[in-house]
């Protein structure tokens, strides 16, 4: 997603990986890069919402992110909500700078402690 000056605000991608071992099932993992703001959290929501709807497990790998704000962090919390409720295993990776800072602040680490 790009800016009216034509700056890239948000980039997501996403690949699937595949842990060691016959039993774990493969993860659907959704890389971000740029800012998560009001602006561009509706196009993480989106490819979370979509993520979680068709895979088992899903992991938002953040270490690409320059900026998190309230409504990236309410995008994660939503995301939360909607792996609880369909059985996905959800979790995050790569929370460095501003974003672990928002993530404390906000209780979401907390609430993503321990999920694999």
């Amino acid at each position: 997603m790009t800016g009216p000056d034509g700056r890239v605000l948000i980039e997501i991608s996403r690949h699937t990986e595949h842990p060691d071992g016959v039993q774990h099932l493969p993860v659907a993992v959704i890389d971000v890069a740029g800012e998560i703001d009001a602006e561009t959290a509706p196009v993480l929501r989106t490819a979370l919402t979509q993520a979680i709807r068709h895979n088992r497990r899903v992991c938002c790998d953040l270490s690409r992110v320059a900026f998190l704000g309230a409504d990236g962090a309410n995008t994660i919390f939503g995301a939360v909500r909607s792996a609880d409720d369909t059985g996905c295993a959800f979790s995050v990776r790569g929370v460095h700078g501003i974003s672990a800072l928002v993530f404390q602040i906000t209780g979401l680490a907390a609430v993503l402690a321990g999920r694999a």
